[in-house]
């Protein structure tokens, strides 16, 4: 990582003219999210509003925290998201997804257009499938931090992430989605649209490009 060192590649390479750079691999959850559909990017930015929407008035937070207490759920309050964190995507969509019936009826109450996307089970679906590749992404992200670590052992561990991700885009073009967990879910009670599996293997052809 060079930070705030601008040049310092092009000073390497004068000396190691055969050195190569790179992205930090920690990063490249980042770009993928930068490079989205824009049918993902949209549900997406969707999420972070209905985050924000309830994180900007303390208010909004106490009542849905109540809200969720009489209908007995299992979380009480959203997480914050931000960019910089690299945790926060997965986690963030991850709880939104199953706080989405509380949220659809706070947000109902408030009268917002919000609830509406709860509504939408193609929203819904696409939601679910983020929420489970930012989340394999995030143990992945995990896997390459700690200490007595290589550079060759993280290229190891990103090399296999990156096979898994080839293995099921086939699988998806067959439309097999059991290894996501949350988006399997969904799809028991619902069947996606002709290009849902198009959009699927599409961002997992872009994780893959991103791997290395």
């Amino acid at each position: 990582m060079t930070g705030r060192l601008s040049g310092l590649t092009a000073r390497i390479k004068e000396v190691a003219p055969e050195s190569e750079a790179t992205h930090c691999l920690i990063h490249r959850e980042v770009l993928a999210s930068r490079k989205m559909s824009p049918e993902f990017n949209s549900v997406l930015i969707d999420v972070v509003k209905v985050i924000n929407y309830i994180k900007v008035h303390a208010l909004n937070s106490c009542l849905l925290e109540q809200l969720c207490e009489e209908m007995d759920a299992e979380y009480r309050c959203l997480l914050l998201y931000t960019e910089i964190r690299w945790l926060s995507r997965g986690k963030s969509l991850l709880r939104v997804f199953e706080l989405r019936e509380p949220l659809q009826r706070f947000l109902l109450e408030k009268k917002s257009p919000l609830a509406a996307h709860f509504s939408d089970k193609v929203w819904v679906t696409k939601m679910a499938y983020l929420c489970d590749i930012f989340n394999l992404l995030n143990e992945l992200n995990l896997c390459l931090q700690g200490k007595m670590t290589t550079v060759f052992k993280l290229a190891d561990k990103v090399a296999a992430f990156k096979v898994k991700l080839e293995l099921w885009g086939r699988r998806v073009n067959r439309g097999i989605f059991d290894m996501f967990q949350t988006l399997e879910g969904v799809l028991g009670e619902t069947e996606p649209e002709d290009s849902f599996s198009q959009l699927v293997h599409d961002l997992l052809s872009l994780s893959v490009c991103l791997c290395f």
